[in-house]
């Protein structure tokens, strides 16, 4: 949990914001990497243009999870409505494992169908972009998560963290 002395209404503030932000920043991100890909062809890319649109997906599951989760106790829910964000990972887990199946797929298919790459220098350029761009929600998922302890933004701090070696790796192979 946090150690601040914030009200519960502060707490929900900066949780849905912080899910609001990542979700306009997954979004922006998505178009980046989706131009990056129809621009190059490249398969790494398509692998995550596929991890946007779970990025994308989960991010509207976290920003419902958090405005149900922020809901007061009332008589038919005398405990709250808290466990909305357990769920929200319990969803988000099994999307991912559809997404990695998918991309296994695709990585297979171009395995034995190989085709060439275009535009490489775009590519590299938008993958930085995208860097950046995870860099700024992952500050600010830091300083929600210091401020209010969030199971929600815990998970997607997390899951930035992961996208953000994965643009790594791919830069680093391309370089």
């Amino acid at each position: 949990m946090s150690d601040t002395d914030l009200s519960h209404s502060d707490i929900a503030s900066l949780k849905m914001s912080a899910t609001g932000i990542t979700l306009i920043a997954t979004l922006a991100i998505f178009a980046v990497k989706l131009g990056a890909w129809l621009v190059t062809g490249s398969v790494g890319i398509l692998t995550v243009v596929m991890d946007s649109v779970a990025d994308t997906i989960m991010g509207g599951v976290n920003f419902l999870a958090v405005r149900q989760g922020a809901r007061h106790a009332d008589p038919h829910h005398r405990f709250g409505f808290g466990k909305f964000e357990s769920l929200a990972g319990l969803v988000q887990s099994t999307f991912l494992l559809g997404v990695a199946i998918m991309i296994i797929i695709e990585g297979v298919d171009r395995f034995f169908h190989p085709q060439p790459l275009e535009n490489m220098v775009f590519g590299i350029g938008s993958m930085i972009l995208v860097l950046i761009l995870i860099l700024a929600v992952v500050l600010y998922q830091q300083y929600v998560i210091r401020m209010t302890g969030s199971i929600v933004v815990r998970y997607r701090l997390k899951v930035s963290t992961g996208n953000r070696l994965g643009q790594l790796t791919h830069l680093r192979h391309k370089l």
